[in-house]
């Protein structure tokens, strides 16, 4: 007797948790189920409007849902983007009350890694083989009257003011220090980035278990 079963040919099982379309990337129900089973929001490629929209609407829905449980944000593969897009996703992250870990994997750079480092209220963690960039905001070129590129240039003075400030609050490094370290593109390892208190350390099997 001829097992029917045996005969057909073995499909692969293959899990595909972002998927690119027309409109950009999107999320796949396997990696949807995985973020409502962690409590978690997705940050992944450039760092946009649209971005912050998503983000800023997942922290507000687990903000609803239990004010008081644990946020994980992970960013995977992001090389940065938008300064004002990150700074509007850390001024709705210090807005809800819950606590907020992030979780850096792949390439973090950028608005990327600033959120690491200043989003969380809790842990900041990577994998061991992430890499970590660093550096003050660009520009893709002042263009204009003369009085208006004076404007612009100083706006971005004050933007690296801020970052800069901003990093030295949540690292051990003072502001002089901050600047001096972003003055030209600084890629660090995970051992270097927790010595200057960016992150807190290396993600482990245990933190998917404590929810």
């Amino acid at each position: 007797m001829t097992n029917k079963r045996s005969q057909e040919p073995r499909k692969e099982h293959t899990m595909n948790f972002v998927k690119e379309t027309k409109y950009g990337l999107e999320k796949t129900d396997a990696v949807t189920n995985f973020l409502n089973e962690e409590n978690a929001v997705l940050i992944t490629g450039d760092i946009n409007e649209s971005t912050t929209l998503d983000v800023v609407s997942n922290l507000y829905y687990w903000a609803k849902k239990d004010p008081d449980q644990l946020i994980k944000v992970y960013i995977i593969n992001s090389p940065g983007g938008s300064v004002t897009a990150a700074t509007a996703i850390l001024d709705v992250a210090r807005l809800i009350p819950n606590p907020i870990r992030t979780i850096g994997i792949g390439l973090v750079a950028s608005a990327a890694s600033l959120l690491l480092s200043s989003l969380a209220t809790e842990k900041r963690l990577v994998t061991e083989n992430v890499d970590l960039l660093y550096h003050q905001p660009l520009t893709n070129g002042i263009q204009g009257q003369a009085s208006d590129v004076v404007i612009a240039a100083e706006r971005l003075i004050e933007c690296k003011q801020n970052i800069n400030q901003l990093l030295a609050r949540v690292s051990n490094l003072s502001v002089d220090q901050v600047e001096k370290l972003l003055d030209r593109d600084c890629w660090v390892s995970p051992k270097e980035a927790m010595d200057m208190g960016l992150i807190d350390g290396l993600l482990q099997w245990t933190h998917f278990n404590n929810r």
